[in-house]
């Protein structure tokens, strides 16, 4: 959990930065939320303080409100991700990336494991958007490999299905 107010908008800063500008604010809050590092009343007291300090704006737009970094947030940038720890960073940014495309595109991302009659275990890794996009299926030796994957496609299930297209399509750029 992050307890100070300049990691909270640090946090919430990249957030946008990392998911678009002119994002839905009910849908950044959620998101901002799901990383599991900000509690609700510190996401107000930084959505305030980043407007105040005119470092993101809000716009009403068709009813609803959008925000996104102004020219001054803009000029920081580049020194908020010291601020943060790069595994916390980086796993947060992933964690509000995935909750955001859920809610706005509804993908959803899973990965389960089960014991396979051959002795090993099999773990299969699923995008689902409105059909089946993607599934990987994979077998391990161990439960302790088996369920290290699963953890690996639940936290970065966008890589998994990168890694799988550069393979099958022979192109490395997919990957990058």
């Amino acid at each position: 959990m992050l307890n100070k107010p300049e990691e909270i908008r640090a946090l919430t800063m990249l957030i946008i930065e990392n998911l678009g500008n002119e994002l839905d604010c009910s849908i950044l809050q959620p998101a901002v939320i799901a990383t599991g590092l900000v509690e609700m009343p510190d996401y107000f007291d930084c959505i305030e303080s980043l407007n105040k300090d005119n470092l993101i704006y809000i716009l009403k737009v068709g009813g609803k409100e959008r925000c996104g970094i102004t020219n001054k947030g803009r000029s920081i940038l580049s020194e908020l991700p010291s601020l943060l720890p790069d595994g916390i960073r980086d796993e947060a940014l992933r964690c509000a990336w995935r909750y955001y495309d859920t809610l706005v595109n509804g993908i959803e991302y899973y990965a389960e494991v089960e014991k396979a009659d051959i002795g090993a275990y099999l773990v299969t890794g699923v995008i689902v958007n409105k059909r089946k996009t993607c599934e990987v299926k994979a077998y391990f030796p161990t439960e302790k490999e088996a369920y290290e994957a699963k953890n690996n496609c639940d936290r970065r299930p966008q890589t998994v299905v990168n890694t799988v297209l550069a393979a099958v399509t022979g192109d490395v750029n997919f990957i990058m």
